[in-house]
């Protein structure tokens, strides 16, 4: 996607700690950007190991964590409404379109959210 400014989903960064190089293929040169949701969901999985949480701190680093405001805050809650998207999924496409990004995802739900450009990851 060469340079090209990118949020990406949490689905898709598991992904690539997992070792699928698609999905490393898909954001080689990209920007990256992450909800701060996503750090959420990936930091606190139960059984995480010390090597595991240092590899997604080390993908985390890679690109920049984006925060929460009033404009992400309303526009994830009406989402939420709207298309009956579970919270996590809400925030993340709250991010993307409250930076006018598109959003890398594998999650096929997230296609009938209009408003969004998603770039479909596909294993």
């Amino acid at each position: 996607m060469d340079g090209k400014s990118v949020p990406v989903d949490t689905n898709v960064l598991i992904y690539l700690l997992d070792g699928q190089r698609s999905a490393a293929d898909l954001l080689t040169d990209c920007r990256l950007y992450f909800s701060f949701i996503t750090e959420i969901e990936l930091l606190s999985f139960k059984r995480l190991t010390q090597r595991e949480e240092q590899a997604i701190r080390q993908v985390l680093q890679a690109g920049t964590v984006l925060h929460s405001d009033a404009e992400l805050t309303n526009n994830a809650t009406r989402l939420r409404r709207q298309y009956g998207l579970e919270v996590p999924d809400a925030i993340i496409v709250a991010t993307a379109t409250r930076y006018d990004l598109p959003l890398v995802s594998a999650d096929r739900v997230l296609s009938k959210v209009r408003g969004v450009t998603l770039i479909q990851y596909v294993l």
